[in-house]
């Protein structure tokens, strides 16, 4: 299954399997939650969107990738950071969503 090839590292003799600290996973929750400068914003908001779909979909791939996904030490506070990002602004009633109808519908 391909979850395995995502989410485990090789059985090594000798070794532990440490599947906390997957590279990939790592990178790509500070992808989510990475300030977007000098980065058309766009593209940023897009590339975090399919982020989130593949943790989505992986999750529900099987059971022992979402039991990995929430085991890691960074999959949930970067999601919680990102989700965070895009509701302070609502709740703070920032003038710009209030101006700016296409900064709005990000």
């Amino acid at each position: 299954m391909l979850f395995r090839s995502l989410l485990l590292f090789p059985e090594t003799e000798g070794q532990l399997r440490d599947n906390t600290k997957l590279l990939h996973i790592e990178r790509m929750c500070l992808l989510l939650i990475r300030a977007d400068d000098g980065v058309d914003t766009q593209q940023a908001d897009e590339i975090k969107r399919h982020i989130l779909k593949f943790f989505g979909l992986l999750s529900m791939a099987h059971s022992s990738a979402h039991v990995i996904l929430v085991g890691s030490p960074s999959v949930i506070p970067s999601i919680t950071s990102y989700l965070h990002g895009l509701t302070v602004l609502v709740w703070q009633d920032d003038e710009v969503l209030e101006s700016d109808p296409e900064t709005a519908s990000r």
